[in-house]
């Protein structure tokens, strides 16, 4: 095999791993392209979630400022008119179960 020839086979073989590396590039940029879909997906979606969570930490706060305040409210509207100590404790179970 003379020398040309060499040379020849040579700068085939580059062309099909160019060929072959070209190929592959455009199968990573298509996984990164999809990746980079999903990642902006997910990050809406975990923006959606946090902007949700925000606002059912803000209405469970609110709840559970205004049962305090009705709570105190409440007991002290019915405390100063209960006879006795079993009749407190059943207007206390009464007004659990009316709230939980």
């Amino acid at each position: 095999m003379s020398e040309v020839d060499r040379l020849r086979d040579s700068n085939n073989e580059m062309q099909q791993d160019m060929a072959k590396c070209r190929e592959r590039e455009c199968e990573l940029l298509s996984f990164t392209q999809m990746l980079t879909e999903k990642n902006v997906s997910v990050q809406s979606q975990l923006s959606a979630t946090e902007a949700r969570l925000r606002q059912s930490e803000a209405d469970l706060t609110l709840v559970s400022v205004s049962c305090v305040y009705y709570f105190r409210y409440w007991f002290i509207m019915n405390y100063l008119c209960w006879p006795t100590v079993s009749a407190w404790t059943a207007q206390y179970v009464n007004f659990l179960t009316t709230v939980l």
